[in-house]
């Protein structure tokens, strides 16, 4: 879409710039000949088209040519994760808990003994 705008405007002031010597000369005077007012000379009135024209296709190319910014990305946090402390629970009133041998498993477990 850029190119395009920017042939298109190369293009109109391209047009400015050749205002009138696209057009036949009328009155009988040739085109670097003398005009009815006295005036020698070819027509000068595309200089004021053409430099403006230069300043704007100047300008767009400037913008057009300048590195885009690198596009911001974001990074959401690492999520932090505590473990939970472990809960014991509550000995009944009257109990205790004590280290018992397990046959079934060869191994020791805790069971809750009458104090």
């Amino acid at each position: 879409m850029k190119k395009l705008a920017l042939i298109l405007l190369m293009l109109s002031t391209t047009a400015l710039a050749d205002e009138h010597h696209h057009h036949g000369h009328h009155g009988g005077y040739g085109g670097y000949g003398e005009h009815e007012g006295g005036h020698r000379g070819g027509d000068n009135d595309w200089i004021l088209p053409a430099i403006i024209g230069t300043a704007i296709v100047g300008g767009a190319m400037y913008e057009y040519g300048r590195p885009s910014p690198p596009p911001t990305y974001y990074y959401p946090p690492a999520p932090v994760y505590q473990q939970a402390p472990p809960i014991y629970p509550a000995v009944p009133y009257g109990y205790h808990q004590q280290s018992v041998f397990d046959p079934s498993c060869n191994c020791y477990k805790y069971a809750l003994v009458p104090n």
